[in-house]
């Protein structure tokens, strides 16, 4: 009898710590705060939370500069001008894209012979891995060169009124290079 009556009490204590679990494993019926989010997810990651999604840009931002014009991609991340102690370009601008990973860089620097006198089309012309393509924009004829693998690039260079416009896009995707390039390269004008 008393093996029956501890057997009882024993299951009756399983059923008991069975049921107190159910009931607090259960969420609670009312949406917690933010509040409380940002506090237990800052204790869990050990820094502040970022709850809120950051919206990324969509569609075009138009670079208008003094000597040439152009729409980029608006998530593009500009950087600011970089001082260089090789003579100061007429104009420069540059961003990256962070997904996939793309540079962007345009100078327009003054040149006082043709294309095939700057260095940076020279080096192009000299090295294998590197596609070369006549292209026209905006009435002005220039040159493409293109490289894949690892590292793809594509630039263009056009010489106009005595300044080098040079637009080149590298990236770890030849296809996304070669689209941005040619999406960019479509909306180009020279002003000046």
């Amino acid at each position: 009898m008393k093996k029956l009556v501890l057997l009882v009490v024993l299951v009756l204590i399983i059923a008991a710590g069975g049921i107190a679990f159910y009931i607090l494993s259960q969420p609670p019926k009312e949406k917690l705060s933010d509040e409380f989010k940002q506090k237990a997810v800052t204790k869990l990651l050990g820094r502040k939370a970022q709850l809120d999604a950051q919206n990324v840009a969509t569609g075009n931002k138009e670079y208008e500069g003094k000597y040439i014009s152009f729409s980029y991609p608006a998530k593009a991340l500009i950087y600011t001008y970089r001082n260089s102690s090789t003579g100061a370009p007429l104009e420069d601008f540059s961003f990256d894209i962070k997904s996939p990973k793309i540079v962007f860089n345009m100078r327009v620097s003054e040149i006082a012979g043709g294309l095939e006198d700057y260095p940076a089309v020279r080096l192009r012309e000299v090295r294998s891995e590197y596609k070369k393509a006549k292209l026209t924009i905006d009435g002005v004829a220039g040159l493409t060169y293109y490289k894949t693998g690892q590292e793809a690039e594509k630039s263009g260079f056009f010489v106009r009124k005595g300044k080098m416009y040079t637009i080149s896009i590298t990236g770890t995707s030849g296809e996304v290079v070669e689209k941005l390039f040619d999406e960019i390269i479509s909306s180009v004008s020279f002003v000046e």
